[in-house]
């Protein structure tokens, strides 16, 4: 069932009053059952460098022109519901290879078109490309399986929270590191 704008404007929601100095950048993260789904399918690739879970999320927003007064959701009574599509490789800003999965949801491409039309919004890319990042580095050798049944390991993405942070524009380096807070994730686990 897919939701209007409107009904999930409905829900709580928090308005931001103050302007990023670099910018304006808004995200979502996934359910824990997403997020432990996304997690089975990097180990099940065996890609170098994958994200632990709490860096799991899609972006809405990385706009180097800052807004304000606008509204996000917080955590969702109902989530927003995706379909995986196919894995790809992206390269970074920092000349890497991330592997990540495309999904549809009209909610997510909603919400960034909304941005962009009502604040004026930026966009560093031509293309909105709703994902899931897996690795922000799979190394410059690592490729696709050939007939990989990625669907075997997530057969949805539930968006379970919308949020809000200044834009950081040296966003790579937060994420570089990610090795420690796998070991913290998998003893939490254990």
């Amino acid at each position: 069932m897919t939701r209007s704008i409107k009904d999930i404007l409905l829900e709580k929601e928090t308005k931001i009053t103050e302007l990023g100095k670099d910018g304006t950048y808004i995200a979502v993260n996934f359910s824990r059952k997403t997020q432990n789904d996304l997690k089975a399918l990097a180990v099940a690739l065996e890609v170098d460098n994958p994200l632990p879970r709490s860096k799991m999320h899609c972006t809405i927003v990385y706009s180097r022109k800052p807004f304000k007064d606008f509204t996000i959701h917080g955590k969702m009574k109902e989530p927003w519901i995706g379909t995986p599509t196919k894995l790809e490789i992206f390269p970074t800003q920092s000349g890497k290879r991330a592997l990540v999965l495309r999904f549809e949801c009209k909610e997510m491409v909603d919400r960034h078109e909304y941005f962009n039309k009502e604040y004026g919004a930026q966009y560093d890319y031509d293309e909105y490309k709703v994902h899931a990042t897996l690795s922000y580095d799979v190394g410059d050798d690592w490729e696709i399986p050939k007939d990989f049944r990625f669907k075997e390991y997530v057969e949805k993405i539930e968006v379970s929270e919308e949020y809000y942070e200044p834009l950081n524009l040296d966003w790579a380096k937060a994420n570089a590191d990610s090795k420690d807070e796998d070991k913290k994730e998998e003893k939490k686990d254990d």
